[in-house]
């Protein structure tokens, strides 16, 4: 509990875990820097677990339940997943909450091409939703284009 996030997750103590609890009668299940559906899968195998628990690896990858990976998703399909998330925020939290709370996201959804860090700046800027969309609706499609690879990269 004092290591928090500090330090990886103790996987290896999973196993022992897992017969404690099962001998019990009791389910197992593990948690702590998981990022997708594959390493989900290999740790209960590997470890004897009922099941993981998935909290911060959503951030790296925010469609791991969906078991794509949200890393090859070019630009425009990260944005119209974001304004999915900005309109959903919007809409249960209205002006209940504070439009900041949702800024958090934006490096998870906008990063990674060219011009993602303009568009994130200017999005940082928005004080609500439909300044979100605003925003995204008056951005260039030069700024939505995925990176160009090099030869030999």
């Amino acid at each position: 509990m004092k290591e928090m996030s500090k330090v990886p997750a103790h996987w290896e103590l999973m196993e022992e875990i897992s017969a404690m609890a099962h001998a019990k009668g009791t389910l197992a299940v593990g948690n702590g820097d998981v990022r997708d559906m594959n390493e989900v899968r290999e740790k209960c195998v590997s470890y004897g677990a009922d099941g993981v628990m998935i909290g911060r690896g959503v951030f790296a990858n925010p469609m791991v339940f969906s078991g794509r990976d949200f890393s090859v998703l070019p630009p425009k399909e990260r944005i119209a997943i974001l304004l999915q998330h900005v309109r959903l925020f919007d809409e249960f939290w209205g002006t209940g909450k504070n439009f900041d709370v949702m800024k958090r996201f934006f490096k998870i959804y906008v990063s990674d091409w060219e011009g993602a860090k303009d568009l994130r700046i200017k999005l940082m800027e928005a004080k609500s939703a439909v300044e979100a969309e605003r925003i995204i609706s008056e951005t260039p499609d030069t700024l939505l284009a995925p990176r160009q690879s090099s030869a030999g990269s």
